[in-house]
């Protein structure tokens, strides 16, 4: 593949990446409300905990649940 066709393609994936993004903006705006709100109510030290450690616990659990069930590993990475 020529050069100019890779750097093509790369180009289009990241306008795609950032059309996405854009679209999903006003659909993580809300969830970052309430992650603020959460912040206010039970303070940030312990949700940036409760966040890392959920998902380390998932990481995990990831191959246990991969040998379960495909819906079991989709349901862990919801």
């Amino acid at each position: 593949m020529p050069t100019r066709v890779a750097v093509g393609v790369m180009a289009w994936l990241g306008f795609i990446n950032l059309y996405i993004s854009r679209v999903n903006l006003s659909v993580i705006i809300v969830a970052m409300v309430v992650g603020g709100r959460l912040a206010e109510r039970y303070g940030a030290k312990w949700l940036i905990g409760v966040s890392i450690l959920s998902g380390g616990v998932a990481n995990l659990l990831t191959p246990t649940a991969a040998r379960l069930h495909y819906g079991v590993l989709i349901a862990l990475n919801f």
